[in-house]
């Protein structure tokens, strides 16, 4: 169980399914368009057909994902805070890799209307560090 990440069709990293945030180390990178995708990984033998949700980076010669950005509560019921840096945007995938939403300059996303399940936020902020972190919806 977890989740494969896949940059380029290449496997990158494997995520336990308790991990809350990844976050993917460019300063090695050219410059270039990246397509990053994430994979669930299931504990039985089923065929799936491959989702993932993709972000295309554009100048990959961006910061690090800087760790002073938090998201709570987590799990969430009714409003996701987003704490720290200025947040240029905020795009939401739910577990099927579907952008179900995208916002700019957020600091908080209404997700009351949000079925419960996992979700993932992807966020950039203004001086370009990007993260993606999994946010649970509880009911």
């Amino acid at each position: 169980m977890g989740f494969d990440i896949f940059r380029n069709n290449s496997l990158i990293a494997h995520v336990a399914p308790t991990i809350v945030s990844y976050s993917d180390n460019t300063e090695n990178l050219e410059t270039g368009d990246y397509k990053y995708c994430v994979v669930p990984v299931y504990p039985f033998s089923c065929t799936f057909e491959d989702k993932c949700f993709e972000e295309y980076i554009n100048n990959v010669g961006i910061k690090n994902y800087s760790s002073a950005l938090q998201l709570y509560p987590n799990p969430a019921y009714n409003i996701v805070n987003i704490e720290g840096e200025a947040i240029a945007n905020v795009k939401i995938y739910n577990n099927m890799g579907q952008r179900i939403k995208s916002y700019n300059n957020v600091n908080s996303v209404n997700v009351a209307s949000y079925h419960a399940g996992i979700y993932f936020f992807n966020i950039s902020t203004i001086n370009g560090d990007v993260g993606v972190y999994k946010v649970i919806v509880s009911k």
